[in-house]
């Protein structure tokens, strides 16, 4: 087994970016309807505009959910000019567009935050040798970037997870649905993320698993620790360096690695085979974590 700092580095080779949309037949119809044939250049992932992308937010409910918020009246920026930066964000009315299409930050009366924002790509990615059985490349949706907050709410440290700059929209479920959705419409074979901290991984595994059953056989353990504390004491105990591992005064640190929704036959029965689940098992039941109190750190 790989000394475990190596464990957490991409699993991936980079075949191709920016593939053409792929149009598989017999697909489902979540999306049906929303695919225009012209203009594809200005579009988000080549395909859709703002029109598109409301009915969308309305069909999978988190119209709904923003509307509950009192942010159901919104305006959104596309930016697609790059291929593999398909970025989508989206603002409260009644506020002046952020400059250079940012989400502000220089301090000026048109500077604000976002209550949503997506930066997608399409590539090809083939998982390094010695890591998946029979190595290929696979049409992937990536998702580079989601940040979904309430932008109006205060900043209240005791109600953020590491990362976060305002409290949560309660809409990332419906978000998911919609981009598994969209990950059928176009005949890919699955999602992949990069959690740029624990607890996104935490979340994100309801879903989605790493391709080495290593990292994910420790994520399930430290997930043991969340159920004993909560996930907010366990993410900020990473980040301060409270959480050791494996019985040692070793402290654990988040190596970024990553997570795969299977949206193939291929990878669902990679992560379902008993060579994966059980490697995933030894790892669980023999790695250990423990968050240590502040005080007991120095």
């Amino acid at each position: 087994m790989p000394h475990r700092k190596q464990l957490f580095k991409p699993f991936w080779d980079m075949v191709h970016v920016g593939i053409p949309e792929i149009m598989a037949e017999n697909e489902p119809e979540e999306m049906a309807g929303l695919i225009p044939t012209r203009g594809a250049a200005r579009l988000f992932l080549g395909c859709y505009d703002e029109e598109l992308i409301r009915e969308a937010i309305g069909r999978y409910g988190i119209q709904e959910r923003l509307d509950a918020l009192g942010l159901g009246d919104y305006f959104m920026i596309i930016d697609a000019a790059d291929p593999d930066r398909q970025e989508l964000r989206v603002y409260p009315a009644g506020r002046r567009a952020p400059r250079s299409g940012t989400d502000g930050g220089g301090g000026g009366p048109d500077d604000f935050e976002p209550i949503a924002e997506l930066i997608l790509r399409e590539s090809l990615l083939a998982p390094k040798e010695g890591v998946y059985p029979t190595p290929r490349p696979f049409s992937f949706l990536v998702i580079q970037w989601i940040r979904l907050q309430d932008p109006r709410a205060p900043f209240d440290p005791a109600r953020l997870l590491p990362g976060q700059h305002r409290p949560g929209l309660g809409a990332g479920r419906k978000v998911m649905e919609l981009l598994r959705a969209l990950t059928r419409r176009r005949g890919l074979e699955g999602m992949v993320n990069r959690p740029e901290f624990v607890h996104n991984a935490i979340l994100y595994s309801e879903a989605f698993s790493f391709l080495n059953p290593e990292p994910q056989g420790r994520l399930e353990a430290i997930k043991r620790l969340v159920r004993e504390r909560s996930l907010r004491d366990v993410a900020w105990g990473v980040e301060k360096g409270l959480v050791v591992e494996d019985g040692l005064r070793t402290f654990f640190r988040w190596y970024q690695s990553e997570q795969v929704w299977p949206g193939c036959d291929e990878l669902r029965d990679y992560f379902a085979s008993a060579r994966y689940r059980d490697e995933v098992r030894r790892v669980r039941e023999t790695a250990t974590y423990r968050l240590m109190d502040e005080g007991e750190a120095q």
